[in-house]
Order: C-alpha cells, then sequence, then structure tokens
C-alpha cells in the first residue's frame, strides 16, 4: 500500500506510471494507492488501482488511515514529508510494515521553535520519536544525500533507493549538449540561482544580502519560489526586488522537465544553504552539470560532496570574495555525472524498487 499524504502531484505521478508500465516489469495489481487528497486523486484515480481517503488529512487521519489498511497489505509504503506527531501515534505493532520514502526535511521536532512549550518538549519528544523511527522496516531515500541525513539521526539504520524518475526527468541532467552552454556567450549577465522554494530553509533573505554587495556587477540573481510558504515568499520577492531591480528574476510557476533543466543549464553558481536534505533534484542535476555550488558549512550537501570528492564552494565565504573569485568556474577533477549525487538513468532506478521489493516479499513469505 502507498499512502500519497502530500497535496502534489509531480513525484506521485512519476511512481504510478513506473508502477504501470509493463516495460519497469511490476505487477501492477500488488500495488494500492491512497490518497486523503481530492486534486491528487482525481488526476490518478484513472492511471493505477488508486483510492480516496475521504477522513481528513490531519495527523490522526494518517494515523487511521494507516492503521485500518495495515492488515490487509504486507507493507506500507509512506510517500512525502515526515509527519512527527503522526508517527508518535501509530501503535507500534504498524511500525515494522513501514516503509517511510521521505522528502528531505526535518526528521525531528526543532529545539528552536517559536512555540515555548514545543521548544521545551522537543527533547523528550525526540527521545520517543527516535525510537518509533527505528522500529520502522527502513526509510526511503532519493540518494547518498539523504542516506547521510538518515545515518546522521539514526545510525544504522536500512535505507532503499526508492527513485520516482521517469525518462523526461532523466533528461533533465542527461540530455545536454554541453555542461557550460553560455561559457561562449559575450556581455551576458552571470546567472545565480538561489535556492529552490519558498521555504525559510534556504536562508534566502541572508543569501540575498550577502550578494547585494555584487549588486552593480553583470548578475541577475534568480529566485525559484513556485512553491513554499506563501507570506515568505513575498518578502523575499520583497527583498530581492528592492536590492537588485530588474536584476532580479522571480520564478512563480512551475515549468515543464525539459524547460526546467535547461532553464538550470543556464545557472552559472547555484547557491543552496539549506542544512538539511532537500531540492535533491536541484541539487543533483546541478552536480551532473558540474555548476559551482555554494553550500552551508554545517549542511548535509556538505559532507555528501566530502565523501564523492567533489568540489564545493560554502556559503559563509561569499563576504569576503572578490566577484572574479565567486563567479568563476569550478574545476571537478571527476565527473558530476559519475558520481552517487547525479540522476540516474531510470533503469537504475526500476532496478533499485525491484530489489527492494524481492527483499520484502522474502521476508513476508519467511513470516508465514
Amino acid at each position: 500500500m502507498h499512502v500519497l499524504w502530500q497535496d502534489d502531484l509531480k513525484f506521485f505521478s512519476n511512481l504510478i506510471a513506473m508502477i504501470n508500465d509493463p516495460l519497469c516489469g511490476f505487477d501492477k495489481d500488488e500495488h494500492l494507492f491512497i490518497t486523503p487528497f481530492v486534486d491528487v486523486f482525481e488526476e490518478l484515480k484513472d492511471r493505477g488501482n488508486v483510492e480516496f481517503f475521504d477522513e481528513g488529512s490531519g495527523n490522526w487521519a494518517l494515523v487511521h488511515c494507516i492503521s485500518s489498511n495495515a492488515n490487509r497489505v504486507d507493507w506500507v509504503f509512506f510517500h512525502g514529508a515526515v509527519r512527527k506527531a503522526s508517527v508518535l501515534l501509530l501503535r507500534k505493532s504498524i511500525l515494522k510494515k513501514i516503509v517511510w520514502r521521505t522528502w528531505g526535511g526535518e526528521l525531528f521536532f526543532s529545539r528552536e521553535s517559536k512555540n515555548i512549550l514545543r521548544s521545551l518538549l522537543s527533547a523528550p519528544l525526540n527521545s520517543v520519536l527516535a525510537e518509533r523511527y527505528k522500529g520502522f522496516r527502513a526509510f526511503g531515500v532519493a540518494n547518498l544525500v539523504d542516506v547521510l541525513e538518515v545515518e546522521r539521526r539514526l545510525p544504522g539504520m536500512q535505507c532503499f533507493h526508492m527513485s520516482y524518475s521517469t525518462p523526461d526527468f532523466d533528461s533533465l541532467a542527461l540530455a545536454s549538449e554541453s555542461l557550460h552552454p553560455n561559457s561562449d556567450e559575450e556581455d551576458r549577465p552571470v546567472e545565480i540561482l538561489v535556492g529552490h522554494s519558498g521555504y525559510e530553509g534556504d536562508h534566502h533573505k541572508t543569501i540575498l544580502r550577502k550578494l547585494s554587495r555584487f549588486k552593480n556587477e553583470n548578475i541577475r540573481v534568480n529566485l525559484v519560489l513556485s512553491y513554499g510558504d506563501s507570506n515568505y515568499i513575498e518578502e523575499v520577492a520583497e527583498l530581492g526586488d528592492r536590492l537588485f531591480g530588474k536584476k532580479c528574476r522571480i520564478i512563480k510557476d512551475f515549468m515543464p522537465k525539459a524547460d526546467y533543466g535547461r532553464f538550470l543549464k543556464s545557472m552559472d553558481v547555484a547557491i543552496l544553504d539549506d542544512m538539511r536534505s532537500s531540492a535533491l533534484g536541484n541539487f543533483s542535476a546541478l552536480v551532473a552539470m558540474e555548476k559551482s555550488l555554494y553550500i552551508n558549512a554545517l549542511g548535509v550537501y556538505r559532507e555528501a560532496m566530502e565523501v564523492e570528492g567533489l568540489p564545493y564552494r560554502l556559503t559563509d565565504d561569499i563576504d569576503n570574495m572578490s566577484f572574479s573569485d565567486f563567479a568563476s568556474p569550478l574545476v571537478y577533477e571527476t565527473r558530476g555525472m559519475l558520481s552517487r549525487l547525479a540522476p540516474k538513468p531510470m533503469c537504475c532506478g526500476v532496478k533499485r524498487w525491484h530489489s527492494m521489493l524481492r527483499e520484502l516479499d522474502e521476508e513476508a513469505e519467511a513470516s508465514l
């Protein structure tokens, strides 16, 4: 059973397309998809074995959805951002059936919450939460970044690679006439990507202020704000416009994947300052394209780049850099495309899914 507990289609559509594709070799009748979101259900209902859960989309509803269906399935695959409160509410007997395909983000309650009570309760709740996570069968991950994120917080936890790849996603990073297609164009601005979404984790405001010292240079700052916190998005857009004027491009609409791939390819510098696993589609594609990446000194991206021996720069260093140093390309002595961080062809993702399902099937049969 696949629990689609996110009001989102970009990944779920890929998932169902992969399971249903005869060339991928899955038995689609073995896979049930459940969602509480009307828009997701309406879009997907004709594509596979999709059911609508009509009792809400909150934490208690999620617990009820999993609990009421757990007895009729061998495994529960949860897709989406971790619902920490719901994990605390699940029966322990159900946890061993769960494979949680995380979409990045924080696995635990923040000790820096603006809510004082939540901040005080974070330590004891996180202790309980860690034990609950350890009761899961496994975590599902996208690539090495997620593996390192889980290992940081839950040492020894098994991870399965669960890609949402489709042929059009492959083209995002793999179809390229040149890794640096703009390098020969004269008088073009240095294209700078800041963040990937409208959430505070990307530290847009801090980064924009750091970049403001280059506002008289030939640059264009690109802010991808197509989803996230609406109030925060407006604040970031306003600051970008105030600091850079016409040199700031604000993107609030989703692009077709091929167009977004070309957009990423046109960037000279990409700044992803999130400390945790997020934006892996962007990060992976930028690594494959061998872009100049600026990342957080304490973040999991840095750890991943170190493990793979790939070059990077730190956002902390921007304040002390000349513009020419800031904008200069990084030299990848090891091809980014060949690293474990780069997007893999769809066939690799399908093989990993089959490997995971075989392992789980053997466990289910052994328990009978």
